[in-house]
């Protein structure tokens, strides 16, 4: 039975509604995007699931990574000025839209 259930998940491809992305804490750090990671990363998401919803967000934890200084939100809120956030808001806004 287990073996049955184990081949049915891992060849039948599951629908999605959406995936989400995020930043990593150099692209918030750098307050810019790395053009190449999100044009390989955007590529490999269509060619798995087609044509799918993207929202990219600031993600808030990453279970390896505890402390604040370690996760693109940490960095954002806690490193970063209010207008460095609204500037870098902005520009990821701009730049993800190019991408869509």
């Amino acid at each position: 039975m287990a073996q049955t259930l184990k081949s049915i998940f891992h060849t039948q491809r599951r629908k999605l509604n959406f995936v989400t992305v995020s930043p990593t804490v150099a692209e918030i750090k750098e307050k810019r995007p790395d053009e190449d990671r999100w044009t390989r990363m955007i590529s490999k998401i269509k060619e798995k699931y087609g044509e799918i919803l993207i929202f990219a967000l600031i993600e808030w934890s990453y279970p390896a990574a505890p402390l604040a200084r370690d996760i693109p939100l940490g960095v954002f809120s806690q490193q970063l000025s209010r207008e460095e956030q609204r500037e870098l808001i902005r520009s990821l806004d701009e730049f993800f839209k190019e991408k869509a």
